[in-house]
């Protein structure tokens, strides 16, 4: 191939690359076109070497196979420009991505919380997403059923701090608020839960009881995580921990369980990304039991 024609070539190839570079479908039909184009280039060099040794005209077949081994290896190096393009733009992608899901967090989570019966629910968090406020958007769940606004319920949002308010709770209300914050530019989502525990009027304490609920958190791969509670009621008292309604493994060495009559606590020593999920510590005693949730995000 004389080197004008690869010059014609070349710029064609540039020009469709070029067409092409922020495109996925384009720049997925220009490398198949131009592997297609290598192959078969390869094919024919190949072909011609094993002709060559069965042939007596040496002098033609040592030209054509130059010919045909420069044609290759033309095709090769195109090949390997709009591979090396398209890694360009899936590193591009990823990275473009990672920083917008990375953006979409919770900066102070929705705290569990005790009541009486006929006392109002206030539940905030304040999150962060996108610099266009308008791309997050906030769903509030109660025992994983979506709460719609009434008369009696409403939705508030000032810039990126969302509430929840109940007018009146009862003793049926009690159980896991979730909060479910979304992109409407992407598919990312992040969760966080609470508990909230209705004590009826006129009755005794509820036994067993949380004085201090575990906490919702974020941190990091590699790193510590700790959840404590403290309890109220009679003893002896017992902990369970759950995630995502499954028991952890006690004999499991990645999890530290202390137990202190009233006060529990779940330390994860080195925290690993299958680690996140909803946990749930479920305090009983001879008089019954109580639940304290959390989200753990990592």
């Amino acid at each position: 191939m004389d080197e004008s024609m690869k010059t014609i070539m070349m710029n064609e190839f540039l020009e469709k690359l070029n067409g092409a570079k922020n495109n996925e479908i384009l720049l997925d039909k220009l490398e198949r076109e131009q592997k297609i184009k290598f192959l078969n280039a390869q094919d024919n060099y190949q072909k011609a070497v094993k002709d060559s040794k069965q042939s007596t005209a040496t002098n033609v077949n040592l030209v054509n196979i130059t010919i045909l081994e420069d044609i290759m290896k033309f095709h090769e190096k195109l090949t390997s420009m709009v591979t090396r393009v398209i890694q360009e733009y899936e590193d591009n992608k990823y990275k473009t991505e990672e920083k917008i899901q990375s953006h979409l967090n919770f900066i102070n989570y929705p705290r569990s919380q005790n009541l009486m019966e006929f006392d109002p629910l206030v539940l905030d968090c304040t999150c962060e997403g996108r610099d266009d406020h308008d791309d997050i958007q906030l769903i509030w769940f109660q025992n994983n059923k979506q709460i719609h606004q009434n008369a009696d319920i409403r939705h508030e949002r000032e810039g990126n701090i969302f509430k929840l308010f109940v007018t009146a709770v009862f003793p049926d209300d009690s159980g896991v608020f979730s909060a479910l914050l979304k992109s409407k530019s992407t598919n990312d989502e992040q969760l966080s839960s609470c508990s909230i525990i209705i004590q009826p009027r006129n009755k005794e304490a509820l036994d067993p009881g949380f004085i201090q609920f575990p906490q919702s958190i974020r941190s990091m791969k590699d790193s510590k995580a700790i959840f404590n509670c403290k309890t109220s009621g009679s003893t002896p008292m017992t902990a369970q921990w759950n995630l995502n309604g499954e028991q952890l493994n006690l004999e499991s060495n990645r999890f530290i369980l202390t137990n202190d009559e009233r006060e529990f606590s779940l330390e994860i020593p080195v925290v690993l990304p299958t680690d996140e999920g909803q946990y749930t510590v479920i305090i009983s005693n001879d008089k019954g039991q109580s639940t304290g949730c959390i989200y753990f995000t990592c």
